[in-house]
């Protein structure tokens, strides 16, 4: 008997089933388009009853089809409650969007009341587990398209096995802590793994390939929370053609066990003061076993340059 919505609700504690708010799985990857249901409200609905208890966010192998938002300063999917946890091993969401086309400050999943706090906890957890996130612009170069994930005023934000990350996966900020385990972004415009004032991030066993305009930034840009930047960690990465890696206002850096290809421009910096990069190094600095290979220049328009001379 199939799972209703009355019978998830029936049953304490369990998970939420964006299946029982509509959501289908018939999206299909055309070559040219995403075809298929638009399950923008489905899952707008299934997260906001998921949060309001806590409870898990379980989205069932498949293909789910999100329309295009077209709608400046605004997002396909907002997180409204405290917690927010999302299961989805097999999982791949289709995010459409008029390639080409530039809109403004477009994002698949914000927080609600945007830049109204620049608190650290205000929100408990975010949990994204094993979802497959695609979108047409990943394929088309220059054009930024939308962002994965602008969130804020999470005292922790934990993606686990995040695979096929298009455009900006995040440009993010106010969030206390940020764990990054099995990561994989390509064919990015303008940024991957971005999270501004964030105190504590450790990001392990990640990809990057493509990826233009620092494929992780992890800046301090308030001047008040200068001093809450504690630690940084990044360790078993591999990337190849990107540009690369900046830290701004670490306390303590730790770079391990990382493998750089065909990546233009500085490729890894690290600065310990906010404003003017580099016046002031960490309190305490590691890198061990970083492998740079054939670096490149940078070369002008955002393109990707040539061996350096």
């Amino acid at each position: 008997m199939a799972l209703t919505k009355a019978n998830n609700r029936m049953i304490d504690g369990a998970m939420v089933n964006v299946l029982d708010f509509g959501a289908i799985a018939d999206g299909v990857d055309t070559g040219s388009a995403f075809t298929g249901t638009d399950n923008t409200a489905a899952f707008q609905a299934a997260l906001n009853a998921a949060g309001s208890t806590g409870s898990v966010l379980y989205v069932p192998a498949g293909k789910y089809r999100f329309a295009a938002n077209t709608t400046a300063d605004s997002s396909n999917l907002t997180l409204n409650n405290s917690i927010h946890i999302i299961e989805g091993y097999g999982a791949e969401l289709l995010i459409d969007d008029d390639a080409g086309t530039t809109y403004s400050v477009l994002d698949f999943i914000r927080t609600s009341n945007l830049d109204s706090s620049t608190n650290l906890d205000d929100r408990e957890l975010l949990q994204i587990n094993g979802v497959t996130f695609r979108g047409r612009w990943s394929h088309s170069n220059y054009y930024p398209g939308t962002n994965v994930l602008t969130v804020q005023n999470f005292a922790r934000i934990e993606l686990n096995d995040a695979y096929d990350i298009p455009a900006k996966f995040s440009r993010s900020r106010y969030n206390g802590a940020l764990v990054v385990s099995g990561f994989e972004g390509k064919r990015i415009a303008s940024d991957c793994i971005r999270f501004v004032d964030t105190p504590n991030v450790e990001i392990t066993n990640i990809n990057l390939f493509e990826i233009d305009d620092d494929c992780i930034a992890l800046p301090v840009s308030n001047e008040a929370l200068s001093d809450s930047r504690s630690r940084i960690t990044i360790s078993n990465a591999t990337i190849e053609k990107c540009e690369g890696i900046l830290i701004l206002g670490a306390r303590v850096a730790s770079l391990s066990n990382i493998a750089m290809r065909l990546c233009q421009g500085t490729q890894i910096y690290v600065g310990g003061r906010v404003g003017t990069e580099g016046l002031a190094a960490p309190h305490d600095l590691t890198l061990s076993n970083i492998t740079i290979t054939d670096p490149l220049n940078r070369a002008d328009g955002g393109s990707f340059g040539s061996p350096p001379t």
